[in-house]
């Protein structure tokens, strides 16, 4: 059973991105395979695999505002965190509808 999650016009604040984290810890499907949408570093090139491993659940109420929800995940063998945000779906994966609807709202609610 899935938790329920902001509605679509709810504004961007900590206590909203709170319940969606809860939401989409409850109901993503970990690990999956995603790629980067921007440089984790600025002599990184954008692409290339990344294995989402979870949520991040320890963040302050600055970090969550600013970065949305942050996730754990590997790439090359190396551990990173990055914002749920940052990260394209790949066709066909179970989480991508999740996912984008997370990223819409994010971004078009701030």
């Amino acid at each position: 059973m899935r938790k329920s999650k902001p509605s679509a016009t709810q504004l961007v604040n900590a206590k909203n991105i709170l319940v969606y984290q809860n939401y989409l810890a409850q109901n993503l499907t970990f690990p999956f395979l995603a790629d980067r949408l921007a440089p984790i570093q600025p002599t990184e090139y954008v692409g290339g695999d990344l294995q989402i491993l979870g949520i991040n659940t320890d963040m302050d109420e600055y970090d969550l505002e600013f970065y949305g929800v942050l996730c754990d995940a590997k790439r090359n063998r190396r551990a990173i965190q990055i914002p749920l945000c940052d990260i394209h779906m790949r066709a066909g994966s179970p989480n991508q509808k999740l996912i984008e609807e997370y990223q819409d709202w994010f971004w078009n609610n701030r």
